[in-house]
């Protein structure tokens, strides 16, 4: 093998590698866009004009390629008021990832809305907001585990989600609590 052979191989293993472990969690592109306009309805569609990606700490790679669709609607829209629209500020890297993996349903539910997470630390949202934001999507958000089906987590009494924004608030509960309440049986109505 010629040694311009050798250094053209080892340059593609290079830039196809998966980054390591450890390493510190990052965007990768810009977000560019166009707005699709929806005669039908609200013009809340971006068309993605280039590749995007969130790396993970772990090095786990969520890729977006250009030409996705992305509405931000993984953001609940309850949220908007308080903390403001996913296509504004710290929000919109994280949404963009979050609403792609939404829609290819190519992992696990747990695990986009756990990237999420992640993704908004890293985007600056700060702990708590990122936490309540997590909670929000696991909440009111999609599972596609159950035969392929876009099923709608089951709704929780109010009172109970606003005992668990308190608390989030309050005692800066783990990824795992938050999980937990939404795996613990519904109290009595």
């Amino acid at each position: 093998m010629k040694t311009a052979d050798i250094a053209l191989l080892l340059a593609i293993g290079l830039a196809t590698a998966t980054p390591a472990a450890g390493q510190k969690p990052h965007f990768e592109g810009t977000v560019v866009a166009q707005w699709l306009e929806n005669p039908d309805g609200p013009d809340r569609e971006m068309l993605l004009l280039a590749p995007f990606a969130f790396v993970d700490a772990d090095g786990t790679r969520w890729d977006v390629p250009e030409g996705t669709k992305v509405n931000g609607a993984s953001i609940p829209q309850i949220l908007w008021g308080p903390f403001g629209s996913p296509f504004v500020g710290d929000y919109r890297n994280a949404s963009v990832v979050h609403d792609y993996y939404c829609l290819a349903q190519t992992r696990p539910p747990a695990d986009v809305h756990r990237m999420f997470y992640r993704a908004l630390r890293t985007s600056g949202v700060s702990k708590i907001t990122a936490k309540l934001f997590y909670a929000a999507v696991y909440y009111l958000g999609l599972d596609w585990t159950h035969l392929n089906s876009m099923a709608i987590t089951a709704m929780r009494p109010e009172e109970d989600v606003e005992r668990l924004w308190d608390s989030i608030r309050e005692n800066d509960l783990t990824l795992d609590e938050i999980d937990l309440f939404f795996s613990q049986p519904q109290s009595p109505r």
